[in-house]
């Protein structure tokens, strides 16, 4: 778990006891060899003067490195905020897998998606989790792709297949907020888009009829619909899929966890820790496919 301020101030307050019992020390021993030559003296003062400098710094130096900082999108499944303000979800569980896979001080808190943006423009985090995103070459490194998904619209169990979102011209279309499903849907002019909390808001709006469809990635359909109780959904259309990053803020001060992280993300990969992880996708036979 990332150490908090007041252990890593604590720490340094241990540090900087042992560095100056040594010094005092060092003192007593070097009284003794003191002599009457006044230009000896001198070498041996400053000598010593440079010596308590250097321990003096030396607690402040090994505690002064902050922890890599992670900001992580508000978004079902990925990362959410308990009646406690707690976090949890998919997002929060890989940064404790990269941070015992890389050995670095890993912290991170659970934004809304517009200011995780801007917090990666101005150097305010060093890392994300994000899909990929309009400009992102502009603002972020990618330091390794970390799931790659697929992107459904699913209406009622009535509902029909479509070839195209130009068969929903008209429609109310739900789809997560602060979600990015590509310039396919992002960008169309002719449906009308309503953003749900998560996915499970989205189908009690499409039961309800409030809205016709819902876009959403794979994983929040495996995470949030439940077949045995909930009345059916249809896949009506695949979208173009999605891939999620590790991003690097180009502003972040802390590029030399950029590799560390980089190959902890290779490791959780090849150690199949990425696919345990993300390996909820769901049993198309779930659904009822919509025919053509």
């Amino acid at each position: 778990m990332p150490l908090p301020w007041c252990t890593l101030h604590s720490v340094q307050v241990k540090l900087f006891c042992t560095a100056l019992t040594r010094i005092v020390t060092l003192c007593v021993a070097m009284g003794r060899f003191f002599c009457f030559n006044p230009v000896m003296n001198l070498i041996k003062c400053l000598s010593m003067v440079v010596l308590v400098l250097c321990l003096l710094a030396l607690p402040f130096s090994l505690g002064a490195e902050k922890p890599v900082h992670f900001s992580l999108p508000e978004v079902s499944p990925w990362a959410q905020l308990n009646e406690e303000g707690e976090p949890y979800g998919l997002l929060v569980d890989l940064v404790h897998k990269l941070e015992a896979a890389s050995g670095l001080v890993l912290t991170y808190h659970v934004r809304p998606y517009p200011r995780v943006q801007r917090e990666l423009e101005r150097g305010e985090t060093d890392f994300t989790f994000l899909f990929d995103f309009p400009g992102s070459e502009q603002v972020v490194e990618d330091a390794g792709e970390v799931v790659s998904l697929r992107t459904l619209v699913v209406g009622s169990k009535s509902a029909p297949a479509i070839a195209s979102l130009d068969a929903l011209n008209g429609e109310k279309v739900g789809y997560i907020r602060g979600a990015y499903y590509g310039p396919e849907f992002m960008q169309h002019q002719g449906l009308e888009q309503v953003p749900v909390r998560d996915f499970r808001h989205g189908l009690d709006l499409l039961y309800n009829e409030r809205i016709y469809a819902i876009v959403s990635g794979e994983m929040a359909i495996a995470t949030e619909f439940d077949p045995e109780h909930d009345p059916g959904i249809r896949i009506m259309l695949e979208l173009e899929g999605a891939q999620g990053h590790l991003f690097f803020s180009k502003m972040s001060p802390r590029r030399d966890s950029l590799p560390v992280l980089s190959e902890a993300l290779d490791t959780l990969r090849e150690k199949g820790a990425l696919a345990k992880l993300f390996g909820q996708g769901f049993d198309d036979q779930v659904l009822d496919q919509a025919s053509p």
